[in-house]
């Protein structure tokens, strides 16, 4: 199981190329794993530690949580902040990649889904075991995704997904995630699943506004009853062999689409 930066401004979902164009995928390369990434690209650093003081290291892009390495003519600059598509294949990680040593890092108590950046955090959503995944992944063409959009209408978020990949989508599904606006709850996801999406095909869901979740516990941090939680990411997830989606948005990018918690202690 496993995974987006928390929202900074709307932004509009635009179709631009920086490399040569996709190609449909070989024989081979549907044997030797995925060709395709799907992900936010961030600018990110690698936290390093000596005697006790962090410091944030090793620029380097990510496509939601996988470490990019474009190669030469391969521009990734011009696409940060913006949900990608791009070619390519895993590839090892660089040794900088590493995991800083805990006994020199402090440790920060948080979420188990927050992974703290030079920028802020990101939340590292969950996916399916038989999700195709990488580590790194070589970057031979890239272009932003432009498929996504989220938008309200009436009492309900409407989320469609555009498949711009040459290959079906299996096992995808749209899952929005919520955020309670009181105390310190968990994350409830609402979600919608379809077997297949055929390239040039568009899936769409809708999801509520807000949702209530009863916690059944008391605690300092999680007050016993039915609190408030509103949507904060949509999460497009596949199970598809030649495709990694590591795909979070948060809803804030979405123009319009955010919802406010109200002014109240409960719903």
């Amino acid at each position: 199981m496993n995974r987006t930066l928390f929202a900074l401004a709307p932004f509009a979902l635009v179709c631009a190329s920086f490399a040569p164009g996709l190609l449909p995928p070989s024989a081979a390369a549907a044997e030797s794993g995925p060709r395709y990434l799907l992900g936010r690209l961030t600018e990110q650093h690698v936290r390093v530690c000596a005697g006790g003081e962090a410091s944030w290291e090793h620029a380097h892009f990510e496509a939601g949580f996988v470490w990019l390495l474009p190669e030469p003519g391969v521009d990734l600059a011009p696409l940060v902040g913006k949900p990608v598509l791009l070619e390519g294949e895993p590839a090892a990680p660089p040794p900088e990649a590493r995991e800083p040593d805990p006994r020199q890092c402090p440790q920060v108590q948080a979420r188990s889904d927050y992974v703290f950046g030079k920028d802020g955090v990101r939340l590292r959503r969950e996916m399916p075991e038989a999700s195709a995944r990488a580590a790194a992944f070589r970057v031979r063409a890239a272009r932003a995704l432009g498929g996504v959009t989220l938008s309200r209408a009436g009492d309900r978020l409407v989320a469609a997904f555009s498949n711009e990949l040459p290959v079906a989508l299996e096992g995808l599904s749209l899952r929005l995630h919520y955020e309670g606006c009181y105390g310190k709850p968990g994350a409830p996801t609402e979600s919608k699943s379809f077997s297949s999406l055929a390239p040039k095909k568009t899936a769409r869901a809708e999801f509520p506004l807000t949702v209530t979740h009863d916690y059944a516990r008391e605690g300092k941090w999680v007050p016993k009853g039915k609190l408030l939680h509103v949507p904060a990411s949509l999460q497009i997830i596949c199970v598809t062999p030649q495709v990694i989606c590591d795909l979070d948005l948060a809803v804030a990018l979405f123009e319009g689409a955010a919802i406010e918690c109200p002014d109240r202690a409960r719903p």
